[in-house]
């Protein structure tokens, strides 16, 4: 990161963009995506051999090296069915890469989904889905507003909770649901929603 600062704008970007991310915060590094020495002065042997730009059909298990069980689910789903030369949707599609779990400000994942689904021969979103879509999509502006633009996660074991719920759903590519449940998800991040936001009116 001390040497990509410094370098030209499509070198540093990445960097601006993974302080953001969810990686950041785990505090994984760079190496540990893209392997080489972060300790030698300009990368080492290693960094000339990085595996730093995986193939659309490689992405899954790059990914997957780390997100065993979402790549297990997502491998099933007819997301990962192959079209032309790639899947129908990939891992960076949805979470993006350098800046995964924080997307770009304009990134809706209602609308994301929406945009495929619903459109030609794919079948329409259940509305209790869609809903839950458009009900994370809240939580995350809240968050990024609270938080100047970047995701600094204060929503707790119970966000990650929901999250990882919604994401099984979503890796799975399913949309035979139990309404009822999805409804109750969708009401525990409303509900996490409006505990933020009143926080964040008394600061």
């Amino acid at each position: 990161m001390e040497c990509h600062r410094g370098l030209a704008q499509g070198l540093a970007r990445p960097v601006a963009r993974f302080e953001g991310s969810v990686h950041a915060l785990a505090q994984a590094g760079c190496h540990d995506c893209h392997g080489g020495d972060p300790a030698a002065p300009r990368g080492g042997p290693a960094h000339a051999a990085f595996p730093g730009h995986p193939a659309a059909s490689e992405i899954a298990a790059f990914c997957g090296r780390c997100h065993n069980r979402a790549e297990k689910l997502y491998a099933a789903s007819g997301h990962a069915r192959v079209r032309g030369s790639k899947p129908a949707v990939g891992c960076v599609d949805c979470h993006g890469s350098h800046d995964a779990g924080n997307p770009p400000a304009l990134f809706r994942l209602a609308e994301y989904c929406g945009s495929c689904h619903g459109v030609e021969y794919l079948p329409a979103l259940p509305r209790a889905l869609a809903g839950a879509l458009e009900a994370d999509d809240r939580l995350t502006e809240t968050l990024r507003a609270r938080f100047s633009g970047k995701l600094r996660d204060d929503g707790g074991v119970e966000r990650v909770e929901l999250r990882r719920k919604l994401g099984e759903l979503v890796h799975r590519g399913s949309l035979d649901l139990p309404a009822r449940d999805v409804e109750e998800w969708t009401a525990r991040m409303e509900a996490l929603r409006a505990r933020l936001t009143k926080v964040q009116g008394r600061e």
